[in-house]
C-alpha cells in the first residue's frame, strides 16, 4: 500500500535529518565531509599529481568540477529540495485525509513523480537541466493538489491563499516583535466574529436584504446581540422594549437567565437591523411577525480541544512527583496523600488552562493563541464552519414590543455516545438491539430534550455501510444529514404522512427504515407490519418516560397486540445541566439525604454544587455555576413476559411494576448516578425530573 510506504520513506528520511541535527549523528557527517573535500576537492588533483599519483583532464559540467571533485553548491541545492519536498509530502499524505480526499492516488503522484527526477539528476550530464527537472517535480504535483483541494474545501482551510500567506507571514514576524493582525477584517464586520445573513431561500433578496440591514445604523448592535447569546451558549433570547429601555432574558442549558439590559438608543436600531434581515416590517411594532435569518461564524474544532486535554494530562503527569514532596509527611496514609495530590493537581491544572472559550465559543483564527496547550495544532485545520438558524417572532404588548430570538444549531458536534452521557453497559444493549435484523426501537425525551441530537449520533456511529438504511422526512422539516443515509420525503402542507411515501420506500429493500415522526395510526402500523419481513424500524416520539413514549404511540390508535410483538426497546432521555469544573464546591451530605437516595452510607463523601459564595465571576460559566448539558438515559428492552403484559392488558401502572421487575432503571435512579460522580447537582436534578 502506497500510504504506509510514504509514511515510512518519511519517516525514514524525518529520522536521517535528526541525526544530522544531533551532536552524535554529526561526528560521522562532519568527517564523511572531510574525506570527500580531501579526496575530491578543490586542489585536489594537484595533490595527487606531486605525490605521483594520476590525473585526468578537467570537467566542466554535470556533478563534477575540474579532477571529477563533487561540487559542493550544487549537493546543498539538491539536498534543500530533497527537505522541502520530504515537508510537503508528508503534509499531503496527512492533508488528504484529513479533507477527505483519495491519498491513494495523490501519494503515488507526489512521490513518483519525485523519484523519478532524483534519478534523473544522477544521470543527466547537464546539472542545471537535471535540477531544473527535479523542482518542477516537487512543484507541479504540489501546487496541483492544493489546487484541487482548495476547490473542496472551505474557504478558511484553503491554503497559499492570499489570507493564508498574510496569516503566516504575520505569524512568523510576531514572534519578533511585530504587531501584525493575521487576518484582513471587513470594516462592516470588525466588531464581532459572527456574520449575520438573511434566510429568504434566493440570492437576490439575500442580497437586497444584506445591503438595507448594512445600511441600517444598529447592525454592529445586532452583531453583537447575536454575538453574546452564541458566547454564553443561548437558545433564545427575549427582548422586552418598554420607555425605561430594553430587558434581555436569555434561555441557557434550558433556563431563563437574565442578561444586562440594553438602552432603547441601542435596543431600537439592533431590532430594526434584525427585522430588515428577516424580511419583516422595522416600523410595525404591534402586529405580529415571524421570520427568519442565520447566524455565520466558525468555532475551533474538537480535534483542538483534544489536543489541550492532552497538554493537561502531561502536566498532570509533571505536577506528581512534585506534589508528592510537597506533601508527604509522617503518618499520612498513602490514600490520603492520593487524594490530595488529586485536588491540587486538579485545582492547579484548571487554574492554568482556564479559558472563556469552549468548542461552542465564536471565534477566529488568532483566538488560538489564547488556549494554552494548543500551540502544535494545524492552523489550518483548526475552524470548523457553524451556521445558526435563528427565527425572530416580534409582537406588540401592553409597555411596548417583546421580540423573542430562537436559536438552532443544525449541526451536531457530538462524535459518539460517550459525549452525550451515555453509561457503557447502556451503549452496549443498545448496540445488541441495532444490530437486530428487525423489531422497532422508539427514542423519546420531552420537547427540546435533545432528541434529535440523540438520534443523530446513534445514526452516525450505526454500521450504514454493511446495512442498508433509508430515511423519511417531511419536506418542511428536514434532519441533519447523515452520510450514506438516503432520505425520502413527503408534503405535510399537502396533506401527506410518511405513509404516502412508506410504499415506494419498501420497495427498495432497505434493511433499516427511520421514520421520526410517528404523525398517525396508520404510519405505525405500516412500519410494524414490516418488522416481521425482517426490517429494523427506527422512531421517535416526545415523552417523560420510556412508559409514558409506549403509551403515547398506543394513544395514537395502535392496537398493543400489534406494538408489543414488534417493539425491541424503547429509549428515554432528559437533559441535565453540568457543574462547571472550574468553580463547583464539594459539601458532605447528610446521612438522611443519602437513605432517600438510596446510598449506602460511606458510599459517596462529597456531593457537588455551584459555589455559594462568588467573590468573582467564574471566567468558563460567566458565573451560572453550570457549563453545558448532559444526558440522563433511561433503557427499557423488552422481553417476552413485558410483551404479554403489554398485549394483554395495556394499564400504564400494570406495565410500570413489570418493567421494574424485568430490571428496568428509572431517569431517577440514573440521574443519581450522576450526582454522585459530582456531575450535575442535586437541586439541578429535581429540576430536570419535575418537567
Amino acid at each position: 500500500m502506497m500510504r504506509p510506504l510514504t509514511t515510512s520513506f518519511v519517516r525514514a528520511a524525518k529520522s536521517l535529518l535528526t541525526g544530522l541535527v544531533s551532536s552524535r549523528g554529526l561526528r560521522p557527517i562532519w568527517w564523511g565531509a572531510v574525506v570527500l573535500v580531501v579526496v575530491f576537492g578543490p586542489g585536489a588533483e594537484e595533490l595527487w599529481a606531486q605525490d605521483g599519483g594520476w590525473s585526468v583532464s578537467p570537467l566542466s559540467d554535470g556533478w563534477s568540477g575540474p579532477g571529477f571533485y563533487l561540487d559542493w553548491l550544487k549537493i546543498l541545492l539538491a539536498w534543500l529540495v530533497f527537505l522541502f519536498w520530504v515537508g510537503t509530502t508528508d503534509w499531503v499524505s496527512r492533508d488528504a485525509q484529513a479533507v477527505e480526499m483519495d491519498y491513494l492516488r495523490w501519494n503515488p503522484i507526489v512521490v513518483g513523480v519525485f523519484l523519478v527526477a532524483q534519478v534523473l539528476l544522477w544521470f543527466l550530464p547537464m546539472f542545471w537541466v537535471s535540477f531544473a527537472i527535479l523542482v518542477l517535480a516537487w512543484l507541479v504535483p504540489l501546487g496541483t493538489y492544493i489546487v484541487v483541494r482548495n476547490q473542496k474545501v472551505e474557504e478558511h482551510e484553503r491554503v497559499l491563499t492570499p489570507s493564508h500567506l498574510r496569516y503566516c507571514a504575520a505569524t512568523v514576524l510576531n514572534k519578533f516583535g511585530a504587531n501584525i493582525e493575521v487576518e484582513k477584517r471587513d470594516p462592516l464586520l470588525a466588531s464581532v466574529p459572527v456574520v449575520l445573513t438573511p434566510a429568504a431561500g434566493n440570492d437576490r433578496d439575500n442580497a437586497a436584504r444584506t445591503l438595507a440591514a448594512r445600511q441600517t445604523p444598529g447592525f454592529p448592535h445586532a452583531q453583537k446581540l447575536i454575538y453574546d447569546a452564541l458566547y454564553r451558549r443561548a437558545d433564545a433570547v427575549m427582548l422586552d422594549y418598554s420607555q425605561q429601555g430594553v430587558a434581555m432574558r436569555l434561555l441557557i442549558d434550558g433556563v431563563w437567565q437574565n442578561g444586562e439590559p440594553l438602552d432603547r438608543e441601542i435596543g431600537d436600531p439592533a431590532l430594526e437591523s434584525l427585522k430588515v434581515l428577516a424580511g419583516l416590517n422595522p416600523k410595525d411594532r404591534q402586529s405580529r411577525q415571524e421570520g427568519k435569518l442565520a447566524a455565520e461564524y466558525t468555532v475551533f474544532r474538537r480535534s483542538v480541544f483534544d489536543q489541550v486535554e492532552k497538554a493537561k494530562e502531561a502536566y498532570r503527569q509533571k505536577l506528581a512527583p512534585q506534589l508528592t514532596k510537597e506533601f508527604a509527611a509522617p503518618g499520612l496514609s498513602p490514600a490520603e496523600l492520593q487524594l490530595k495530590i488529586k485536588i491540587a493537581s486538579d485545582e492547579r491544572t484548571r487554574s492554568r488552562f482556564s479559558s472563556p472559550i469552549g468548542p461552542w465559543t465564536p471565534v477566529e483564527l488568532k483566538d488560538l493563541a489564547q488556549l494554552r496547550g494548543a500551540e502544535k495544532v494545524d492552523p489550518n485545520r483548526a475552524l470548523d464552519k457553524m451556521v445558526c438558524e435563528i427565527k425572530l417572532t416580534s409582537q406588540g404588548t401592553a409597555t411596548g414590543e417583546r421580540a423573542v430570538l430562537q436559536l438552532e444549531i443544525k449541526k451536531t458536534r457530538f462524535a459518539n455516545l460517550d459525549e452525550i452521557g451515555m453509561r457503557t453497559k447502556m451503549q452496549e444493549e443498545l448496540r445488541e438491539v441495532m444490530g437486530r435484523p428487525g423489531g422497532m426501537v422508539l427514542f423519546s425525551a420531552i420537547p427540546a430534550g435533545g432528541l434529535r441530537s440523540t438520534l443523530n449520533v446513534v445514526l452516525r456511529t450505526a454500521d450504514r455501510f454493511t446495512r442498508e438504511f433509508v430515511s423519511v422526512e417531511d419536506e418542511n422539516n428536514r434532519y441533519e444529514p447523515v452520510e450514506n443515509l438516503p432520505v425520502f420525503t413527503y408534503k405535510s402542507v399537502e396533506g401527506q404522512t410518511p405513509a404516502s411515501v412508506l410504499p415506494n420506500v419498501f420497495h427498495t429493500e432497505p434493511q433499516v427504515v427511520v421514520v421520526r415522526d410517528l404523525v398517525n395510526a396508520e404510519t405505525v402500523e405500516m412500519l410494524l407490519a414490516e418488522v416481521s419481513h425482517p426490517r429494523l424500524v427506527l422512531s421517535m416520539i416526545r415523552a417523560k418516560d420510556c412508559i409514558d413514549a409506549i403509551y403515547r404511540v398506543l394513544a395514537l390508535g395502535v392496537p398493543a397486540a400489534d406494538l408489543a410483538p414488534a417493539l425491541s426497546a424503547v429509549i428515554c432521555q432528559r437533559l441535565v445541566r453540568k457543574l462547571c469544573e472550574n468553580c463547583k464546591e464539594a459539601y458532605a451530605p447528610t446521612a438522611q439525604v443519602l437513605g432517600q437516595l438510596g446510598i449506602p452510607a460511606g458510599r459517596v463523601q462529597a456531593f457537588y454544587r455551584p459555589p455559594q459564595q462568588r467573590n468573582e465571576v467564574c471566567p468558563e460559566c460567566n458565573g451560572v455555576g453550570y457549563l453545558g448539558r448532559t444526558g440522563i438515559f433511561e433503557m427499557l428492552t423488552m422481553n417476552d413476559a413485558l410483551r404479554q403484559t403489554l398485549a394483554a392488558n395495556p394499564n400504564p401502572d400494570v406495565f410500570r411494576q413489570a418493567a421494574q421487575k424485568a430490571g428496568y432503571r428509572s431517569l431517577q435512579d440514573e440521574g443519581i448516578v450522576l450526582v454522585a460522580k459530582g456531575v450535575t447537582s442535586l437541586q439541578e436534578l429535581m429540576r430536570v425530573l419535575k418537567q
